[in-house]
């Protein structure tokens, strides 16, 4: 469909951009409205004066036929004073060429002339929109509106607007006048229910999605809209529905995979979320920090058989994991061997972990506790001293070594170290309590 009318106007018609989808899963993005060029055309009746009549006939046969190169040159050439027809006629011919900041000039000074010609000002707010003048874009879009303006397109390109100058209430206000003058538009309506999310009227957002569904009941993207607004409503039996429907419909994004596979963790669905993370390995949509979670979150809920299987899926990773990555995966493997109580195995996989990477924290304390369970005290010790250097793990690695010295009957070591623990964490307040504990027990001993 050819969008052309025969008259001095870039018309502002408006695409919207289906934005929604696997963004709003996330934070979402407003969805994209910039005006189109129309193909500039010379009207019979258009406002210009007697003396530009032949050159408006002249230019006619090119811009009948997209021929904008000599239509631009004749218009440079013409030396006399032009009208603002004319003006916005070069105008559009420097947008259609994207020369805004020149067609910007002209624009004004066929406002300098004719301060109420609607149609500058809608293609000024075009301009503006194409150099990323969002503010001055509302103003000139505005101005147009206040004169008379008023397709629903007008509209629906200030709530745009409206919304990239992060006024979401004057958005919803302008998105709801275009949709009276377009019920139909389903673009305007995405734009609308990005507003209302975003001035959080979730309730409103949800009534409006319910009748795009309706409407479009196929539509992936709503199904993830839907997903998304229910999560903000801690609804989480209906955010998992709505994000299968999304999946089942072509909405395969990786955002939408993480984002069902998340959701059957935490209702336990677990080999569901297996069988998408499993899929999401093969075709490279998951992070490692994102199996790191997952692994991390099955361990413990003691979902041992979900954790082999996820560790036995990593092997399509192969060669691009890094030595931390790998030592990592060991460190996990080890812990299904200490869960199955075979400890040679367990001690060999968190050696290699920490061989791999010497700053594998987690594989340092579980070595470090796997060695004071079998009475190993020096290499526990150790341990926990390398553990110790890790600032996230300090604190755990200094109250392992602790009561490795208490279970060595140790006290007034014990005492010592708990001691230089609290001034280290004053705010640990449960440590005065073991610290009395101790200081009676080494009491006790020094007595006898």
């Amino acid at each position: 469909m050819k969008l052309i009318r025969y008259c001095l106007l870039l018309s502002n018609c408006i695409i919207l951009n289906n934005a929604f989808g696997e963004e709003l899963i996330n934070t979402g993005q407003v969805p994209v409205i910039l005006p189109t060029f129309n193909k500039p055309f010379l009207q019979r009746e258009a406002k210009i004066s007697a003396q530009e009549y032949p050159l408006a006939q002249t230019l006619k046969p090119y811009l009948e036929n997209e021929n904008y190169q000599p239509a631009l040159k004749l218009l440079a050439e013409y030396k006399e004073t032009k009208s603002p027809a004319l003006l916005l006629l070069e105008a559009q011919l420097r947008m259609q060429q994207e020369e805004f900041k020149e067609a910007e000039k002209l624009l004004k000074l066929a406002l300098e002339d004719m301060p109420d010609f609607i149609r500058a000002h809608l293609a000024l707010a075009s301009v503006y929109q194409f150099l990323h003048k969002s503010k001055e874009a509302q103003l000139a879009l505005s101005q147009a509106i206040s004169l008379g303006a008023s397709g629903a397109t007008h509209f629906a390109q200030l709530g745009y607007l409206n919304m990239q100058n992060n006024d979401s209430q004057s958005a919803i206000a302008a998105y709801q006048h275009a949709l009276m003058l377009a019920p139909e538009n389903m673009d305007i309506r995405q734009g609308l229910l990005f507003a209302l999310v975003q001035s959080a009227q979730h309730n409103a957002a949800r009534n409006l999605l319910t009748g795009m569904l309706h409407k479009q009941p196929e539509n992936h993207q709503f199904w993830l809209q839907r997903a998304s607004l229910a999560l903000q409503a801690g609804d989480k039996n209906m955010a998992l529905s709505s994000v299968e429907v999304a999946i089942r419909l072509g909405g395969e994004s990786k955002q939408a995979r993480n984002m069902a596979m998340q959701l059957n963790i935490q209702l336990k669905n677990y080999q569901r979320a297996l069988d998408l993370s499993l899929l999401m390995l093969q075709e490279q949509q998951l992070e490692f920090i994102e199996i790191e979670k997952l692994l991390s979150w099955l361990v413990s809920n003691d979902e041992w058989h979900y954790v082999e299987a996820l560790l036995d899926g990593t092997s399509v990773l192969g060669l691009t994991l890094n030595q931390t990555q790998q030592s990592q995966l060991l460190y996990f493997r080890g812990q299904i061997a200490r869960q199955n109580q075979v400890l040679s195995e367990a001690k060999k996989t968190w050696k290699q972990a920490i061989k791999l990477d010497p700053s594998n924290g987690n594989a340092l304390l579980a070595l470090a506790k796997l060695m004071a369970f079998n009475a190993a005290f020096a290499e526990a010790d150790l341990y926990y001293q390398r553990a110790e250097k890790l600032p996230e793990l300090a604190l755990p690695a200094k109250l392992g070594r602790a009561q490795l010295y208490v279970d060595q009957h140790d006290y007034e070591a014990a005492l010592s170290l708990l001691q230089r623990t609290h001034s280290e964490y004053p705010h640990r307040h449960d440590l005065l309590k073991n610290i009395r504990i101790l200081s009676n027990l080494v009491n006790s001993q020094q007595t006898i």
